[in-house]
């Protein structure tokens, strides 16, 4: 470790204090990989992967990255944006004519956008959407249909502010990834797929674990 500037102590101080975010109960598993100039200096697995089997964590256990997958869809949508399907500066009731009168609500009712909402405010989370939590009972991500009954049920709600005045994080990426769909003519697993995890040969990475894989 020390030839590549790391401290052989500090490492194993960092590995006891990852393990006992395990032993006190905080974590079930944790893996942890330390790495410099492509030199792996610590590669740990500890803890249990499954609380119920007693399945241990191993160096080649597969986790849900959950919202990492968003900078994911961002590279698809820039990879569409190189190939000029879309602008920073377009309106996104180009590519989503039904988000175009969506009205902003307001404490005296709702009223309508001072400008339409930007691509550029839609990859910033500041096109006016709500927090996720403020979509909480009306089910706007229902993982059992395609995106565009999201979007359907979105352009049913106002916005919760102006677009470009507040940033607030929620659906905007998922937003992205029916306008990739749209865009592309391609699901969205199926596009991550083919033009990005199999390139870069990221063969655990998808939707769902493959068979053989948990």
């Amino acid at each position: 470790p020390e030839s590549l500037g790391f401290s052989a102590a500090g490492l194993k101080a960092f590995q006891q204090a990852m393990r006992a975010l395990v032993d006190e109960q905080k974590l079930a598993g944790v893996t942890t990989l330390v790495a410099r100039h492509g030199k792996v200096v610590h590669f740990d697995a500890y803890g249990k992967r499954d609380l119920e089997t007693g399945k241990p964590v191993e160096k080649d256990t597969i986790f849900r990255i959950a919202s990492m997958t968003k900078p994911i869809v961002g590279v698809a949508m820039m990879m569409l944006w190189e190939q000029g399907k879309w602008t920073l500066d377009d309106p996104v009731a180009k590519h989503i004519p039904e988000f175009a009168g969506l009205k902003v609500a307001t404490a005296n009712g709702d009223v309508a956008q001072l400008k339409p909402m930007t691509m550029r405010q839609l990859m910033s989370h500041s096109a006016g959407f709500d927090t996720t939590g403020g979509y909480e009972g009306k089910n706007i991500t229902d993982r059992t249909k395609p995106l565009q009954a999201m979007i359907d049920k979105l352009a049913t709600l106002p916005l919760a502010a102006q677009p470009g005045s507040d940033w607030r994080y929620g659906p905007s990426v998922d937003i992205q990834g029916y306008i990739v769909e749209k865009l592309s003519g391609q699901t969205l697993d199926v596009f991550l797929k083919s033009k990005i995890f199999d390139p870069l040969r990221m063969t655990d990475t998808g939707f769902w674990v493959g068979a053989g894989k948990d």
